[in-house]
């Protein structure tokens, strides 16, 4: 996924080595009241990388295909519960629904612009891990 976003290249080798730790620092650098450890890879820090792949359009109902698996794995990674298959139904509406009551912004179901901006940021569902 940091090979995804254009932040590496990174091998994928199972190892958190120096160009892991490289590719993760171009995607914290710039974010204010970073935690002691700001390379340690959370849950935030998924939902922020899943959703550096969004398009810059809404999503909702009916939508499909590769943008709503990236959505539903942010959504996961975020503390949604749901399948991510691909298709932006029911299921997929009502995590969306979960995750902005939790950042505070209006509950559409849709993801627009708002909603896209705390993904981005790596806003999560409770707790960061």
């Amino acid at each position: 996924t940091l090979n995804d976003v254009g932040v590496g290249p990174v091998v994928v080798d199972g190892f958190y080595g120096r160009q892991t730790k490289a590719a993760v620092k171009r995607i914290v650098d710039g974010f204010e009241g970073l935690p002691d450890h700001p390379y340690r890879i959370n849950n935030g820090f998924w939902v922020l990388l899943f959703a550096r792949q969004l398009p810059d359009a809404d999503l909702a109902i009916g939508a499909h295909g590769r943008a709503v698996r990236v959505l539903q794995r942010a959504l996961r990674a975020a503390g949604a519960d749901l399948v991510v298959d691909g298709d932006f139904g029911e299921q997929t509406k009502a995590a969306v629904r979960a995750y902005q009551r939790a950042v505070g912004v209006r509950t559409s179901g849709v993801v627009n612009e708002r909603t896209r901006f705390f993904l981005t940021q790596g806003a999560v569902i409770g707790q960061l891990d």
